[in-house]
């Protein structure tokens, strides 16, 4: 079997997860098993991932529970983010709770995933727990995206001023889209100096971009 064939399966199971067609996912996953590379963890890991992104969680973790994983972060990270996909936070936190249980070394990709459901979830204490662990106990470093997740997260809840503590004590240079998020919140919470001040910035960041000066007259001017 050559590698042609190899290259052209991962092609056609990449592109029917970027379509969203869940009729082709299933179409590409037939052909695949019709060949030896059904039982490759590598194209174990592409379905996973394929029947994520197009919603289908329950096809995504039947090829999950396949896959002998013994600290396979790949495939962890696919059904994470495929059940986060599907809007399913509290979920993705189990999973995770999981992955703890099976000793499977966690990295920077999963806990951003498992950072934004805590945001969409609401969930604040959970979110802020599970950022101070990814240094302190999980020897990982932050990303600038596990940062915005935190901010948002905070935003979202009504802290703003920790939310602009963190973005002025994060080891990275704060750019349009941490402050544009922390500018959406006070908005929301009706803080307009805070607002005014993280318009200044987001505008030093993209001196073109207008949005900032949109969101601050919404502030003053509210619907």
């Amino acid at each position: 079997m050559g590698e042609g064939l190899k290259a052209r399966l991962f092609d056609v199971v990449k592109a029917c997860g970027i379509s969203g067609n869940l009729f082709k996912c299933r179409e590409a996953h037939r052909e695949l098993l019709a060949t030896d590379y059904c039982r490759d963890r590598f194209f174990a890991n592409l379905l996973v991932e394929m029947y994520g992104k197009c919603g289908s969680v329950g096809e995504a973790a039947a090829v999950f529970s396949t896959i002998d994983r013994p600290n396979d972060v790949a495939a962890w990270s696919n059904i994470l983010q495929g059940y986060a996909h599907a809007g399913r936070f509290t979920e993705v936190l189990g999973l995770f709770r999981g992955m703890d249980l099976e000793g499977t070394a966690s990295d920077e990709i999963s806990f951003l995933v498992v950072l934004s459901a805590c945001a969409h979830a609401g969930l604040i204490d959970e979110c802020w727990r599970y950022f101070t662990s990814v240094e302190e106990d999980r020897g990982l470093r932050h990303t600038l995206e596990h940062f915005g997740c935190m901010i948002d997260v905070l935003g979202r809840m009504g802290h703003l001023d920790d939310a602009a503590e963190l973005i002025a004590a994060m080891p990275f240079v704060p750019g349009d889209i941490e402050w544009t998020s922390l500018l959406s919140a006070c908005r929301v919470h009706g803080d307009v100096d805070l607002g005014a001040r993280c318009a200044v910035q987001s505008s030093d960041c993209d001196p073109e971009q207008a949005t900032p000066y949109v969101l601050l007259s919404n502030a003053f001017c509210p619907e």
